[in-house]
């Protein structure tokens, strides 16, 4: 039975994966570290930062680093952060397909068909000013409002300090609120 290259390339990771929770011989076992509850938490972010195609590899990855070293705190923040990492490494080909997420969502809120439309182009407005943003600006936009991580968080994902994490998060919406306003003065 031939294997497509998206299911070959899972099935190697899986394999990887579970090599690498095994405990190495000589060492005492590492205490097991689970990061399947944040797969769903972290599709959704790695999507959002240009992963295309290749959010489930991105995850996957993510997961292998992770079971090879396990994290010692705050483990949700250090799993952005290895999962941003591991995006930096790979070729961004694809745009994000967030933008129609969100305009399906906010069109269901709203059944006037004008008020649709302002919500599609504010929404279609504020996404391509985000994804135009610097990589750490839309990293900390998106995990402090839709992730709800805390600017502490944010500086363990972004390796920086809190002040700068901030930074980055407040230089992201001032971005995208001037974009707003300059497509309300056309």
């Amino acid at each position: 039975m031939p294997f497509d290259a998206a299911s070959l390339r899972t099935s190697i990771l899986n394999v990887r994966m579970a090599e690498a929770s095994r405990p190495v011989s000589g060492r005492a076992p590492r205490e097991r570290f689970d990061p399947e509850p944040w797969r769903a938490e972290l599709r959704g972010f790695v999507l959002r930062m240009g992963a295309g195609q290749d959010v489930d590899d991105v995850v996957q990855e993510t997961f292998l680093r992770a079971l090879r070293a396990p994290p010692q705190v705050r483990p949700r923040a250090w799993l952005h952060r290895v999962a941003l990492n591991v995006l930096r490494d790979r070729v961004r080909r694809a745009r994000p397909r967030g933008e129609e997420a969100a305009v399906a969502a906010l069109e269901t809120r709203s059944p006037d068909p004008g008020a649709a439309a302002i919500v599609r182009d504010t929404v279609r407005v504020a996404w391509e000013a985000a994804t135009r943003l610097p990589d750490r600006q839309r990293a900390a936009l998106i995990l402090r409002i839709q992730r709800h991580l805390d600017y502490d968080e944010i500086a363990v994902v972004l390796e920086c300090s809190v002040a700068t994490a901030r930074q980055h998060f407040h230089l992201a919406i001032r971005a995208v609120r001037d974009a707003l306003a300059e497509e309300n003065d056309d």
